[in-house]
């Protein structure tokens, strides 16, 4: 009762520099992008996506990495398309690089990892008002380059959300701890 679709990119790569004002520099360089993605029974029932990544430096992708970015994310959605639709999320990154910003000042570029993980949890019944309950939590280290600086966050979020229409009046309320 398991559907799977996987699929990747390779990457390799030469670089190369010599010359008589220059030391000579050769290297080698390979990176990995995936994708497996499936249901279980029936992708209302269970349905997961997973991203696998290696050495990925792309300012302009999702990696959002100058430097060789490496990790995995991960979401699985339970009861998809139910009155009771949930879903998990994880994700952990290493080596991946960003840029911490002063006004006033040029950007300063960091590089470090995170990991993160989240769970809600909806209640969509029809004729009631709407309830939906998520939990997420994150964390990340870095340092900016060239210094020794150093930089931890961690972030907790907690949120309970409802709406309902009443003669066509949208009324919401919501509560956030983070």
């Amino acid at each position: 009762n398991t559907k799977l679709n996987a699929g990747g990119q390779f990457t390799g790569g030469y670089t190369g520099s010599y010359g008589n004002e220059i030391e000579s520099n050769h290297g080698l360089n390979f990176g990995l992008n995936g994708n497996v993605s499936g249901s279980y029974y029936n992708p209302n029932f269970l349905s997961f996506n997973i991203i696998p990544y290696y050495n990925q430096s792309q300012a302009n992708s999702s990696f959002q990495s100058l430097t060789g970015a490496s990790g995995v994310s991960a979401t699985a959605n339970l009861f998809n398309g139910s009155h009771f639709p949930g879903s998990i999320t994880y994700h952990d990154s290493y080596n991946s690089t960003g840029t911490f910003g002063i006004e006033g000042l040029p950007n300063f570029t960091t590089h470090g990892r995170g990991d993160g993980f989240g769970v809600g949890w909806s209640a969509l019944v029809p004729g009631l008002p709407t309830l939906s309950v998520n939990y997420s939590q994150n964390s990340g280290s870095g340092t900016v380059y060239g210094t020794s600086e150093e930089t931890d966050s961690d972030t907790k979020l907690f949120n309970v959300r409802s709406s309902y229409s009443v003669e066509g009046f949208r009324l919401i309320g919501f509560f956030d701890h983070n």
